[in-house]
């Protein structure tokens, strides 16, 4: 299922956790998108030069 479904749900996981861990299946989203969504957020605050992200697999 693709991560767009849940894309609440892992913005309210990042806010109030220092660690997320994302799984699902190949092709989903979760390499692509939620780094996204992070950075997307960030720059809506004008806050995109704070923005770090690593994503691992």
């Amino acid at each position: 299922m693709p991560v767009k479904n849940f894309e609440e749900q892992i913005m309210s996981a990042i806010h109030n956790n220092p660690v997320v861990i994302i799984r699902g299946a190949t092709g989903c989203g979760k390499t692509t998108q939620v780094p996204q969504y992070i950075l997307d957020e960030f720059i809506q605050g004008s806050r995109a030069s704070e923005c770090n992200i690593v994503v691992t697999q």
